[in-house]
């Protein structure tokens, strides 16, 4: 039998209930179900986590590495497989987040309270779906149903003056049609010179049901995000002292405003779900305000002040078809209009860009699965060819199989690098997994073979003092090899332990490099007791990792540079202990983080913070 995802089982189910009441179809706006994910997390498994952005629920729930500057608000992704910012594409209900100034996607700019789901992926179904050459993040956005007026309320705060604060209103105004409104705000400052944020995040929508097999969506996202970032600490200064930390950029600032608009509609005209059409309409604006001080750093722009605007709109439709009981294939297109302007150096851009895809699920036994595909897509002045399959065979509580994949990555606009200039990837990975009611261990060795990368430099002044950007250099080949592991353990009823470890190694033309870390540790304990709809939580959370160097942040393109004289220390981070209590429909959090002021760099230069607290309180009404 063709393998059916549970919400798939449950939305059928919904189909036939005999209610006044149209019930939101799960599948509005959902990933392709022809896949087979690596993680997907879900708005429920959100609430139980005292996270305070997209990147804390990912690294809280999932064995990926995530990688923070150090303070909240500035700049964090996700590393999979030996992937870095770049290789990391996004969407919110299949329309695409990443920047199309930058190329890159910042996850403190995704709202965790307008996510239903999300869904991570790597290697054929990356590729293949989201044209990604590293990782692929599916948001689908929340959906809400309540007869009655439904009010969520959410208040945060953390060291170093972080306030954030969060308010959802959600209201049936028919039996099937829904409006919602939604805002979060939150700011801090840091230890060191010229580091801080501020944001606002507004969210609206509507729904209509006209029947239980359709859904259609309109929603509206903005963002505004300004943050201060120095660049981080230079190698010869203390990573402890706010005194005596020398920042390397002392003056820079920006802004962003961004509006995305989404127009989803989903057709299921079968109950048996044979049959699946799903579209989204968008139009996105970007515009970015940056102040480069005294620097003036842009490419040897002399201009202090540059604004950067794009346009983006477009479609992204796909179908999904059940060709016989063993069967399921997805045919997906997009089209889409970019237009971005620059005040610096750098060249104005305008063009159409286009993709196809086919993706299938081929399920011969139970016990056997095989995904396969292509993908073609216009980038720029280039074509590119995409394409991947894997295997997963499951006998008695053990699952093995094997990933491969084909893709590319084109340097983004602010690189100012040749509009037709690829990297390839080649990436291979052989899961493994082993599994009882009370135990899960899965391993996962890696090769990510990069053909002519495209590998940025830092540029500082005459005196190396100020950090002045950064240049692109396209080397012959980069060579990551890993393992990624983790394992999770039930102890009765109530306590679960859980631990990842991440091992890389990397070559650069046959010379060794470390753009990660090369040993990567954590270990999490956690106790839950439920006693009705109530529950109490504590846990621990404990992680380090190897000496590595190379990984510097450049603000003024958010770009990672290779710098192999800048040395991340081997660190830890001092230990994380939590708590949280779930009274009815109230739920309080606090943690203590980096308990005894240990230092960790995640990425060069932006240490973690030293010991602080943080507490958040939220409650729903009309729940």
């Amino acid at each position: 039998m063709c393998v059916m995802p549970q919400y798939l089982i449950s939305q059928i189910d919904s189909l036939n209930i005999d209610s006044t009441l149209i019930i939101p179809m799960q599948l509005h706006g959902a990933p392709c179900m022809s896949t087979i994910p690596l993680k997907k997390i879900t708005k429920y498994d959100i609430q139980l986590i005292n996270a305070l952005n997209t990147a804390d629920i990912i690294s809280l729930s999932s064995p990926f590495m995530t990688k923070h500057l150090g303070d909240k608000g500035l700049f964090s992704s996700i590393s999979i497989f030996g992937s870095q910012i770049h290789n990391v594409q996004a969407s919110m209900n299949g329309v695409p987040l990443n920047d199309c100034s930058f190329g890159t996607i910042n996850l403190e700019n995704i709202s965790i309270e307008s996510l239903q789901s999300l869904t991570i992926m790597s290697g054929t179904d990356a590729a293949i779906l989201g044209g990604s050459s590293g990782v692929f993040m599916y948001g689908q956005l929340n959906q809400y149903s309540s007869e009655k007026p439904y009010t969520r309320m959410q208040y945060q705060q953390a060291a170093y003056d972080y306030i954030a604060s969060e308010g959802l209103f959600s209201q049936n105004i028919s039996q099937n049609s829904n409006v919602f409104f939604g805002f979060r705000r939150q700011s801090s400052s840091s230890r060191f010179l010229n580091a801080g944020f501020d944001q606002w995040n507004l969210r609206a929508g509507f729904r209509y049901n006209p029947t239980q097999s359709t859904s259609i969506s309109l929603t509206e996202l903005f963002t505004n995000h300004g943050v201060h970032d120095n660049g981080g600490l230079s190698s010869n200064s203390s990573f402890n002292d706010p005194l005596t930390g020398q920042v390397l950029i002392v003056d820079m600032n920006r802004r962003q405003f961004r509006h995305d608009i989404i127009g989803t509609i989903t057709y299921l005209p079968q109950k048996d779900s044979s049959l699946l059409y799903t579209s989204s309409i968008y139009v996105s604006t970007t515009s970015w305000e940056i102040n480069n001080g005294s620097l003036h750093s842009l490419y040897n722009d002399t201009s202090i002040f540059q604004h950067i605007n794009n346009v983006h709109s477009g479609i992204e439709s796909r179908v999904e078809y059940v060709l016989n009981p063993h069967i399921r294939s997805t045919v997906g297109l997009g089209l889409s209009y970019q237009h971005s302007t620059f005040t610096s150096s750098i060249s104005d851009y305008s063009g159409i860009n286009a993709h196809s895809y086919l993706h299938f699920l081929y399920t011969p036994t139970d016990k056997l699965a095989i995904v396969s595909g292509c993908r073609v897509q216009k980038m720029r002045d280039s074509y590119v060819f995409f394409s991947g399959v894997k295997t997963f065979y499951s006998f008695s509580h053990v699952t093995a199989g094997i990933d491969l994949s084909i893709s590319s990555r084109m340097p983004s606009l602010i690189d100012n690098y040749s509009n037709n200039a690829l990297e390839k990837h080649t990436l291979i990975y052989t899961p493994f997994s082993y599994q009882t009611n009370n135990a899960t261990i899965k391993v996962s060795p890696f090769m990510r073979m990069i053909q002519n990368p495209f590998i940025a430099m830092p540029r500082y002044d005459s005196n190396k003092v100020s950090l002045l950007g950064n240049r692109i250099n396209q080397q012959t080949s980069l060579i990551h090899t890993g393992l990624m592991a983790n394992m999770s353990l039930n102890i009765g009823k109530n306590i679960t332990v859980q631990a990842q470890l991440h091992y890389q190694k990397s070559a650069l033309d046959d010379s060794t490099i470390y753009e990660n870390p090369s040993l990567y540790i954590l270990c999490n304990g956690e106790y839950k007791q439920s006693i009705g709809n109530s529950e109490i939580l504590g846990g621990f959370t404990i992680s380090g990792m190897s000496t590595s160097s190379g990984s510097r942040y450049i603000p003024q393109t958010m770009n990672i540079s290779y710098e192999s004289s800048m040395v991340q220390p081997m660190g830890w981070n001092g230990v994380e202990i939590y708590a949280s209590a779930k009274l009815g429909n109230a739920r309080v959090r606090a943690s203590v983080l980096n308990l005894f002021n240990a230092t960790m760099m995640e990425y060069a230069g932006y240490p973690i913070q030293d010991n602080t607290f943080r507490f958040s309180v939220a409650w729903s009404f009309n729940d």
